[in-house]
């Protein structure tokens, strides 16, 4: 497979001396909790925890993924320009410089990379820089709000769709506890159709939604404000404000869910229950 890449692309494979200064300079960080990156610049930043699985992986794979997670993130619309890493890393620096090595984990990172870039038309380099002056990217990838992160079991969403019919946007997801190729995100992830569900339209498509409880208020002001079509996960909290509105806006029959602590987990903590009982 490598060779035939080579046949069909030797004569378009040069290499400049210089690509000149970076168009955008992406700082990025891991750590064993999770990935964090940023665009200064931009004011954008990224960030999320790793999977059970991720979280056994070595650290500097951890830092390759965090520059591949952070890139897709936020330079998924960008074309032919040169874009800059800046990692605590050096491994990373050098496999994402050297367009891979000899650890195959690693290798098969930067090939991902680095042809996710080719397709863009994108040279990207990289550098290191102290983790002293890594801070802000640092903080991204150590500090995380568990409650955006509790995901709905499988087979219960399952037997949601069989009743209300396949949704075409999960509106409050993130990489880790998505239900739907098109989700919705906090921060920009990759692959996320849209970042902030409450700057979006809502009408004239069926919408899957559990938020964090705290913004239900807000969901169904929206809902009224867009005259939406949603399939919402909530609480049964009688005394709250929203209670009232919540039933005066359902348009067909509801249904209550098994107990909270069987059906909610956290991708990246299976062991811990939810606190609702």
């Amino acid at each position: 497979m490598h060779i035939q890449w080579w046949v069909d692309n030797l004569e378009f494979s040069v290499k400049k001396v210089s690509h000149g200064n970076p168009t955008i300079v992406v700082h990025t960080d891991a750590s064993l909790k999770g990935y964090g990156g940023c665009i200064k610049a931009l004011n954008a930043e990224t960030n999320g925890v790793w999977s059970v699985d991720e979280q056994n992986l070595h650290i500097n794979i951890l830092e390759l993924k965090a520059c591949k997670l952070s890139l897709i993130a936020l330079c998924q619309n960008l074309k032919k320009v040169h874009i800059r890493i800046y990692s605590d890393n050096t491994t990373c620096c050098a496999y994402i410089n050297k367009l891979g090595g000899r650890c195959k984990e690693l290798n098969d990172l930067s090939r991902e990379i680095w042809f996710w870039c080719i397709d863009r038309g994108i040279h990207l380099s990289a550098a290191h820089v102290a983790g002293s002056a890594n801070t802000e990217a640092d903080r991204l990838s150590r500090q995380f709000n568990d409650d955006l992160e509790w995901s709905l079991n499988d087979l219960v969403f399952k037997e949601i769709v069989v009743k209300f019919g396949i949704p075409d946007i999960d509106m409050f997801a993130s990489r880790l506890n998505r239900k739907l190729d098109n989700y919705v995100s906090r921060l920009p992830q990759p692959e996320a159709w849209a970042i902030d569900a409450f700057s979006l339209d809502w009408e004239n498509k069926l919408l899957y939604m559990f938020p964090p409880f705290s913004l239900i208020p807000k969901v169904l002001q929206k809902v009224i404000q867009d005259q939406a079509e949603v399939i919402l996960v909530a609480p049964v909290w009688t005394t709250q404000g929203w209670w009232a509105q919540l039933l005066h806006l359902l348009s067909q029959q509801s249904y209550l869910l098994p107990p909270s602590q069987e059906i909610l987990h956290l991708p990246h903590k299976p062991d811990r229950k939810h606190p609702l009982k």
